[in-house]
C-alpha cells in the first residue's frame, strides 16, 4: 500500500535535509600533552614568591658528551656579621658608679678574697688547700659588686685557682680540681649565672665539633675545651662568664654553612685518567705545593665516571682550574676510543661528509643501498664476467634482479626487479669506515647504525677538532610538506592548443572575453604568474592558497581526470618519489664470447610505468623552497617483439622550481597524441577482405591528453608545525564524515 504525503510535509522534509545537509560534526576534544619545539621549549620554574613561572629551554645545548657541572657558593666562610660587630658587654654589665677602690701591693691572695667576698660582698666562701698566691692591683675609680666579682676571677686565673658558687656559698679550688664533681654543664648564655667558674654545653650547627675544636684551641685557656661528641656534634667548653663569652663569640663567626660558601666543580675528562691528573693538580695547587694558593683547592678523582671533584672557597677559581683540567686532559697524544652518539643525521652519512672535510682514505663502505631510480638497469661487463666464473647472484624478496648461467643450449632467465620503492632490511646493519687527516693523525671513524653512533680512535686533539664540526653538523632538520595533484586533462574545445595556451590566453583576458570559463579565470589572474623559464614544458606559479581552485576550473572546460593525489613530508634535499602503475618485465640475452657462441646469458628485468613523480626539495629558513621535479608517464603500447619485450611511450618532463612555502607550482606540457581505429558491420562479411568496408564501417578518431602537476610544498621548521598539519588533516577528514540522521521512530497504532 503506497504512502502519499501532503505537498507542505513534503516540501519541510526537503528543507529539513537541506539543513541537516549544512550541520557540523561535532568535533571530539583532542589535546596534546604540549608543544614539542626544540627552539622554544619550555619547562615550568617555581618562583620565590610560590607562583609558577615558565622559563625557556636552552636550544644551543646539545649531548655531545659530558658537561662540566659547576655550582658557585657564596664565598663566605665565616659570619662577617659577628666578626665585625662590636664586642658584647661583660656579664657585669656597664659601670653604675660604685664606691669601693682596692690598693693591694704584693698582698696574699687569701687577704684579697676576704677583701671581695667577705668585706665587700658579704658572701660566705670557702678556700681549698693549696690555693696561694700574691697579688697586686688597684682600683683608682670606684667599682661595683660585679665589677668586683668579675676582678676576682681575673685574679684567680693568674694564680691557677678557679671560683665556684654552690650551696650558697663561693667554693675556691686549684684549677686542676675545678672540674671533678663541682660543675655541672648548662646551656644558656653564660651571664645569666651568679657568676665563678662554668661549664657550657655548645650545640653546633654547620662545622664539626671535631674541626670546631682545631678553630677554637689557640684562643682558648688550657683544659678550657672539656669535651667533643662528634656524635651529637657538641663541644663542651669550661671558663668564666667572660672567657665564655669570647668563646661564644668564636664559635658564632666559625659555625657558618660551610657548603653554601665553597664552589664545586664536577670536570668530566674526554682523554687522561682522572686519578693522574688529580696528582698533577695537587703538586701545582695542593697542600704541600709552595705555591701561593697552596691548600684553597681541594681535589678528588671519580673513578666511576672519570672526572675530576674540585672544591674551592673561591668561585672565580673554579674558571681558572676548568682550564687547566681541559689543558692537561687535551695534551695527551696517546689515541684513545671515543664515542659519540648522534641525534638527527646518520652515522653512516656523517662519516662521509667527515672524509670530505678532513680528507680521507675509505677502508670499508659496505653501504651501496638506493632507491634505484625509474630507468632500465642492464648488466655491466663486470657482472658478465662474473656470471662467465660460474657466480650467480640473487637479489633480497622485495626486488631486484637473478642472473643465471648456462654452459649449453643458451640460459634462462629468473624473474624479479630492479628493486625500486624498497626498503633493505640489511642496510641498517651495514657499517661505514673511514680514515681521515686531522692535523697530521690518522683518525679512523667507524659508524654504527644500530645506535646511530660514531667510533672514532684519535687523539684528544684530534677529538676536539672532530666533535666541533659534529656537533655543527648534528643539527636538527627541515622538513617539507609536499602537497602532489597530478592531473590528466582532454584537450578539446577551449584547451585545443594545450593548458599552456588556455593560461596564457585566458588568464591574461587577451582572449575572447565571452568564451566559456573566462569569467572563472579572469578572477585568478591576479593570484597566477610565470614562474620563470624552464627546460620543456609550463611552469606557473599560483599564489592562492587553495590549488584545488585550478582543478575546479579546468573542470568546467573539459575532462579532468585525477592520477594522483599524495602527500608525504620529506626531509630537505632529500628526494621523495610517487609511483602508480604496474612494472614491466624486459628480457635480455647476452653471449658469453669466452665460452663460445652456444653459452648465453638471459636475464629478466622490470621497468616501472605508469605515473612516476620525483620530487627533491631544498628549502631555506626563510620560506624560499627549490625543487627539482621529475615527472613521467609512460605506458606500454604495440606487440611484443621476438624477446618478448613491447614498447613503452614515455612524457617525461624535468625542471627546476623556486616557490614560497604554501605556494603552489603547475606543470604543465605533457601531450600525448592517441588514435583509436573502430569498426562495424555484419559479422563474417565485414571482415572479408577488399570487399568487407561495403558490409560495414569503419571510424577513426584522434584524442590529445596532457598530464598537468600542481605541487604545495610547505616548510616544517619544527615538530609543532609537523603537528600543526597533522591535525590540519584530521580536521578535513571529520568534515568528511557523513551526518547520521535520527533513528526513526515508529508507532504502532
Amino acid at each position: 500500500m503506497g504512502i502519499s504525503l501532503p505537498p507542505k510535509i513534503f516540501l519541510s522534509a526537503v528543507l529539513c535535509g537541506a539543513l541537516a545537509a549544512c550541520a557540523t560534526v561535532p568535533r571530539p576534544d583532542i589535546r596534546r600533552e604540549g608543544a614539542v619545539d626544540g627552539a622554544s621549549a619550555q619547562v615550568q620554574a617555581t618562583s620565590a614568591d610560590g607562583s609558577v613561572k615558565s622559563e625557556p629551554i636552552d636550544a644551543s645545548s646539545s649531548d655531545a658528551g659530558p658537561r662540566p657541572i659547576v655550582r658557585r657558593g657564596s664565598g663566605q666562610m665565616i659570619n662577617r656579621g659577628a666578626a665585625t660587630a662590636p664586642a658584647p658587654a661583660t656579664a657585669s654589665g656597664p659601670a653604675r658608679g660604685g664606691n669601693t677602690t682596692f690598693n693591694f701591693e704584693g698582698e696574699s691572695l687569701n687577704a684579697v678574697i676576704k677583701a671581695i667576698l667577705g668585706d665587700m660582698l658579704g658572701q660566705n666562701y670557702v678556700i681549698a688547700p693549696g690555693v696561694q698566691g700574691t697579688v697586686t692591683f688597684a682600683t683608682p675609680k670606684p667599682v661595683d659588686s660585679a665589677q668586683a666579682l668579675s676582678l676576682l676571677e681575673m685574679v684567680l686565673g693568674w694564680n691557677n685557682a678557679r671560683m665556684i658558687y654552690s650551696d650558697g656559698r663561693y667554693n675556691i679550688l686549684p684549677a686542676d680540681q675545678a672540674l671533678a664533681g663541682a660543675v655541672a654543664p648548662r646551656a644558656g648564655a653564660p651571664g645569666m649565672a651568679r657568676g665563678g667558674y662554668q661549664v657550657q654545653v655548645v650545640p653546633l650547627r654547620y662545622i664539626s665539633a671535631t674541626e670546631m675544636e682545631k678553630l677554637l684551641k689557640p684562643y682558648a685557656r688550657p683544659n678550657s675545651i672539656v669535651n667533643v661528641e662528634p656524635s651529637r656534634n657538641l663541644i663542651t667548653l669550661a671558663g668564666t662568664r667572660s672567657e665564655l663569652a669570647n668563646y661564644l663569640r668564636t664559635i658564632e663567626i666559625f659555625d657558618v654553612d660551610w657548603l653554601a660558601g665553597m664552589s664545586v666543580g664536577v670536570f668530566p675528562l674526554q682523554s687522561s685518567n682522572a686519578t693522574k691528573v688529580v696528582a698533577d693538580l695537587e703538586k701545582v695547587f695542593g697542600e704541600q705545593s709552595k705555591s701561593p694558593v697552596a691548600g684553597m683547592f681541594r681535589f678528588m678523582p671519580l673513578e666511576g665516571s672519570n672526572a675530576v671533584l674540585a672544591i674551592t672557597s673561591q668561585p672565580d677559581y673554579l674558571d681558572d682550574i676548568q682550564a687547566w683540567i681541559d689543558r692537561i686532559d687535551g695534551t695527551g697524544d696517546t689515541p684513545r676510543l671515543f664515542t659519540h652518539e648522534l641525534k638527527y643525521i646518520k652515522a653512516d652519512e656523517l662519516a662521509t661528509r667527515l672524509a670530505e672535510v678532513f680528507g680521507s682514505g675509505r677502508g670499508n663502505n659496505n653501504n651501496n643501498g638506493g632507491d634505484g631510480g625509474a630507468s632500465l638497469m642492464y648488466p655491466n661487463p663486470e657482472t658478465i664476467r662474473g656470471l662467465a666464473d660460474n657466480m650467480s647472484s640473487t637479489s633480497d624478496v622485495n626486488g631486484g634482479s637473478k642472473d643465471s648461467f648456462s654452459s649449453a643450449g643458451g640460459g634462462t632467465g629468473g624473474s624479479g626487479g630492479v628493486g625500486q620503492m624498497s626498503l633493505d632490511p640489511q642496510q641498517s646493519t651495514r657499517n661505514t669506515t673511514v680514515t681521515i687527516d686531522v692535523n697530521g693523525d690518522k683518525v679512523g671513524v667507524s659508524a654504527v647504525p644500530e645506535t646511530n653512533s660514531l667510533l672514532v680512535r684519535a687523539s684528544p686533539a684530534a677529538w676536539k677538532s672532530i666533535r666541533e664540526v659534529v656537533e655543527k653538523l648534528d643539527v636538527m632538520p627541515m622538513q617539507v610538506h609536499i602537497e602532489a595533484q597530478v592531473v590528466e586533462v582532454q584537450l578539446s574545445g577551449e584547451l585545443a592548443y594545450g593548458v599552456n595556451w588556455f593560461f596564457e590566453r585566458a588568464v591574461t583576458d587577451n582572449g575572447l572575453p565571452d568564451a566559456v570559463g573566462r569569467t572563472t579565470w579572469s578572477q585568478l589572474a591576479g593570484s597566477i604568474k610565470p614562474a620563470g623559464t624552464n627546460d620543456g614544458g609550463m611552469l606557473w606559479t599560483f599564489l592562492g592558497p587553495n590549488a584545488a581552485a585550478v582543478i575546479s576550473a579546468l573542470d568546467k572546460v573539459t575532462d579532468v581526470r585525477m592520477l594522483q593525489t599524495p602527500s608525504v613530508f620529506v626531509r630537505n634535499n632529500y628526494e621523495a618519489t610517487f609511483n602508480v602503475g604496474s612494472r614491466i618485465p624486459i628480457n635480455s640475452v647476452s653471449v658469453n664470447p669466452n665460452l663460445g657462441s652456444s653459452s648465453t646469458i638471459s636475464q629478466v628485468q622490470y621497468i616501472d610505468t605508469g605515473t612516476i613523480l620525483k620530487v627533491r626539495p631544498r628549502a631555506t629558513k626563510d620560506g624560499t623552497i627549490f625543487m627539482d621535479v621529475v615527472q613521467e608517464v609512460s605506458a606500454p603500447s604495440g606487440d611484443a617483439d621476438a624477446n618478448g619485450n613491447v614498447r613503452i611511450d614515455t612524457r617525461r618532463l624535468k625542471t627546476n622550481a623556486m616557490v614560497q612555502s604554501g605556494e603552489t607550482v603547475i606543470m604543465a606540457g605533457l601531450i600525448q597524441d592517441g588514435r583509436t581505429r573502430g569498426s562495424s558491420g555484419f559479422p563474417g562479411l565485414s571482415r572479408i577482405p577488399v570487399i568487407g568496408g561495403l558490409f560495414g564501417r569503419q571510424s577513426t578518431s584522434d584524442t590529445r591528453n596532457e598530464t598537468i602537476i600542481l605541487l604545495t610544498p610547505t616548510l616544517v621548521q619544527n615538530p609543532q608545525e609537523a603537528r600543526d598539519l597533522t591535525d590540519e588533516y584530521g580536521r578535513r577528514f571529520r568534515a568528511m564524515e557523513p551526518i547520521k540522521p535520527p533513528a526513526k521512530q515508529s508507532k504502532l497504532k
